[in-house]
Parts: structure tokens; C-alpha cells; sequence
């Protein structure tokens, strides 16, 4: 089945859009279809793309206007347009110039590239990498989508029951739409379809984190690195790291003191560390290290994938301190972990500190296997001699 993309051209110089038009034609067959507009101002790009009806998929832009200089004329109009239209709507730009140096920001593919009138056999690839990375159309997907369900909800739940769902004050009807949208949109990420299921299960490192933080207020998952550069991960309750007035009446969280775990290097841990070494690993070696890299069995460690200004570390519940906020509030925040991988985390800390030990059963292996054998099969050969 063929996917469809839009494609908008600004340039005003007519060849470039005989460029375009051309490497389209040679890289995309039938899996692909592209709807060229092609436009040769900028003003009329940027009221076209600001307008509610706008559906690009991507924009090549040009970034010299080769009209007459005058007393107000701008030749680089095309980096102006690209910073209004990120003001306007969000959608990878290729820029396609002749000029690709001191635009003031790097290439950086496959949702910003910049080539040079000169580089056209590199064109078609950039413009099949930005469309298959489909950005535009997941943002548009994602906005369309929060603006039905907030219409729905409104309409059908809290038009008929308002009194019930603000009992009486009207300033509550944002967090509860906040908290309705953010449960609504975890339902959606997991279970809309077959396919978002399937990806579920299997999530790349940046599934973990919110990288940027979200928000003023450290939560319980924060990831932070103090001035030695050590990295920490905040397990104190999200509900007591609010930032308001404390008991003391100063700005800050509730909490008296922040409770802190330390992130070691994944070599810290000695089976993965033995994993590491250079040469062959057997499995006896591998096996251990993979449940400690996956998550599994043992609480003491959680394993957090690089990601940015994330580095590979594991969570280490057996080395807790404790903080005043004041002391740690200047710590840098590298990330936030995301659910549900923040509650897992909280979850582990519970089971490890709460853990109980029991004595077991006074019996070896052996005896215990051979014992309970002979207990089933009399039972069996009981209840068959009763019927």
C-alpha cells in the first residue's frame, strides 16, 4: 500500500524546483507518493504553512532571496522563515542553498539537513530519510488526537455531571483534564493498535527518560549529577518534592531531606564486569549479566541504558544518602525516568529494603524431590482406588 506525503518547495529560483521535482521522481516509486507545492516567496510559505489547514510533510527551503537589494531587502529570508515556522508549526526542513555556511546551526539528519545546490545527488536520500521518519505526521497525529479526546470528554462526560466532576470550582477543570489526557495518552501509546503493542514491549533507551526534565519540581526517578560528577537518582515520593512553601514557610518541596541512590558504573557489578572482558564469553559468564542488563531477579541493581547526557549506569539500592534539598537543590538535572519505569524503580526499593528472610525447608534437593514424589503419587493412587 502506498503512503502519501506532501511536500512543500520554497525556492525562487525556478531550476531548484525543476531539481526537486526530478530527484523525486528517480528515488520514490511506488511505495512512496509525494504532492509537490512549489512556492517562490517566502511570505507566502510562511502564510501557507501558518495556516490551520497546513499538511506538510516537509519543507525545502532556499535560503537566499535573489530579489533587488533595497533599503529593507533581507537575502537570507529562508533562515528567517525556517525560525518563524518553527514558531508556527513543527516540520522537518532540508535547506537547499548555495550558501550552506554561517546559517548559525548545524545539519543535524534526518529532521534538519542542509545541502548545497552542488550536493543534488545527495537530495533524494535526505528527503526519503526526513518522510520515513514520518516526525510531521505523528506531531499532527498527536495533536488532532488530544484535541478529539479533550472535545469528547468535555461533551459527552463533564457537560452533563459538571457540578460532579468540579464540584463547584471551575479552576479544577484543568488538572482534570491534565491527568484525564496524560492516563489517556499512555492507553494510546500501548494498546491503540497490534503494532504500538508490539513496539511496547521492546522500547529503545530513550523510552526510559524525559530528556528535557518536565517541569520546576524533581520527582522520584530524577537523575542528577552533582559538582564531583557522580551521577544520583532521587527516590524520595514525587507528592513530597512539590516545590511550594515547606514546613519551615520557605520556597521548596515538603521533603526535610532528599533520599538519593548512587548510579555506579556498569562494571561496578562483578558479573557484568566479567561479561565486559575482552576475548570470548561463555554463556555461564553472559547468562547473569544479561539478567542484571535486562532487569531481571535481582533488586539490588537497575540497569539505565545511555541516552544523551545519560552514560550506562546501574541503580545500586544498597548505597542510600540522604540530603536537605538546600544542599542538592544546585545539582544539575540530567533527566527525568519516565514511567513505567520510574514506579518499577520505586517498586524494586520497597521489595529490597522490605524484604524478609526466611530459613527453608531442612531438606536437600534430592530428598525433597524424591519425598514429595512419592507423597503424589500416593495421593494419585489413593483417589483411584476410592472411585
Amino acid at each position: 500500500m502506498s503512503v502519501k506525503f506532501r511536500v512543500l518547495v520554497v525556492d525562487d529560483e525556478p531550476k531548484a524546483h525543476d531539481t526537486v521535482a526530478t530527484v523525486i521522481d528517480e528515488e520514490f516509486y511506488d511505495d512512496i507518493i509525494v504532492e509537490l507545492t512549489h512556492l517562490d516567496s517566502f511570505d507566502e510559505a510562511e502564510s501557507l504553512l501558518g495556516s490551520p489547514a497546513s499538511q506538510f510533510d516537509l519543507v525545502v527551503l532556499d535560503v537566499m532571496d535573489n530579489g533587488p537589494l533595497g533599503a529593507n531587502s533581507v537575502r537570507t529570508k529562508g533562515t528567517d522563515l525556517y525560525s518563524r515556522i518553527r514558531k508556527i508549526r513543527w516540520v522537518p526542513v532540508i535547506f537547499f542553498t548555495a550558501i550552506k555556511e554561517d546559517l548559525g546551526f548545524e545539519s543535524e539528519p534526518p529532521l534538519r539537513t542542509i545541502l548545497g545546490k552542488d550536493e543534488s545527488s545527495e537530495l533524494g536520500a535526505a528527503i526519503r530519510r526526513a518522510l520515513e521518519s514520518n516526525a510531521a505526521g505523528t506531531a499532527r497525529e498527536l495533536v488532532e488526537t488530544l484535541d478529539r479526546e479533550t472535545r469528547m470528554f468535555l461533551d459527552r462526560n463533564v457537560a452533563p455531571h459538571w457540578d460532579a466532576y468540579t464540584q463547584h470550582e471551575p479552576e479544577s477543570l484543568r488538572r482534570l483534564l491534565v491527568s484525564r489526557l496524560a492516563a489517556w495518552l499512555r492507553d494510546w501509546e500501548t494498546s491503540s493498535t497490534a503494532q504500538l503493542e508490539a513496539i511496547s514491549e521492546h522500547v529503545p533507551s530513550a523510552s526510559f527518560y524525559l530528556v528535557p526534565p518536565v517541569g520546576k519540581s524533581w520527582r522520584a526517578g530524577t537523575i542528577l549529577r552533582d559538582p564531583a560528577g557522580d551521577y544520583w537518582i532521587v527516590l524520595t515520593p514525587s507528592c513530597d518534592l512539590v516545590l511550594g512553601r515547606n514546613a519551615d514557610g520557605r520556597g521548596g518541596p515538603k521533603a526535610a531531606r532528599i533520599l538519593l541512590a548512587r548510579l555506579v558504573p556498569v562494571d561496578g557489578h562483578g558479573s557484568v564486569a566479567k561479561a565486559l572482558q575482552d576475548g570470548p564469553v561463555s554463556n555461564n559468564v553472559r547468562g547473569p549479566a544479561v539478567q542484571i542488563l535486562r532487569n531481571r531477579n535481582d533488586f539490588r541493581w537497575f540497569y539505565l541504558p545511555e541516552f544523551l547526557g545519560v552514560p550506562d549506569r546501574l541503580v545500586d539500592l544498597e548505597h542510600l544518602v540522604t540530603h536537605e534539598y538546600d544542599a542538592v537543590s544546585a545539582w544539575e538535572r540530567i533527566a527525568d525516568l519516565d514511567s513505567p519505569f520510574a514506579e518499577e524503580l520505586l517498586a524494586r526499593q520497597s521489595h529490597w529494603r522490605g524484604r524478609i528472610g526466611t530459613p527453608e525447608l531442612g531438606l536437600d534437593d534430592s530428598a525433597l524431590l524424591d519425598g514429595l514424589r512419592a507423597r503424589v503419587r500416593f495421593q494419585a493412587s489413593t483417589e483411584s482406588a476410592s472411585n
